[in-house]
């Protein structure tokens, strides 16, 4: 596997996050476009080359944030993804 950058989420990002959240849950959790978008639109995505691997979404409110979701795409977990994302998110929680 190339190597994963972990970079902050863009509205550009959009569709490949949503097709991971599909891929990764859809057909237990399914959410519309709409909807997923609420939740996610502030975070991280992890990117391998073109491809969007992983999402870190994080919620701000005033003076309080909290880490929403994590999804790392389900043929590359166990590779250390999920741990980038949630370092970058604490970090920018902290």
């Amino acid at each position: 596997m190339k190597r994963v950058e972990v970079r902050a989420y863009t509205a550009a990002d959009g569709t490949a996050v949503y097709e991971l959240w599909t891929r990764s849950f859809g057909r237990d959790w399914p959410l519309d476009r709409r909807d997923f978008a609420a939740v996610v639109n502030d975070g991280f995505v992890a990117v391998c080359g073109e491809r969007v691997t992983g999402v870190a979404a994080i919620a701000r409110e005033n003076d309080k944030a909290s880490l929403q979701l994590l999804v790392v795409d389900p043929d590359l977990r166990r590779r250390g993804i999920g741990s980038q994302l949630h370092g970058a998110a604490l970090g920018e929680l902290a």
